[in-house]
């Protein structure tokens, strides 16, 4: 039943889903954002910001389920 909350609640979207959208969304700005206006390996940039979305991914599922 958790997991039914976490994505869906009284007929709504529920925050925790909302979050990971809203942050997902930043997050691929953010990316984008450092790949227009450094140099290096693109490689690099996604791998690191892979790590920053799941990273919050899981703290705003920690943050829900806790």
């Amino acid at each position: 039943m958790i997991m039914m909350d976490w994505f869906w609640h009284d007929g709504h979207l529920s925050w925790p889903l909302f979050a990971v959208l809203v942050y997902t969304s930043l997050i691929v700005l953010g990316g984008d954002l450092v790949w227009r206006t450094t140099s290096g390996s693109t490689r690099k940039l996604a791998l690191l910001v892979a790590l920053v979305w799941l990273l919050g991914v899981v703290c705003i599922y920690g943050l829900a389920v806790f």
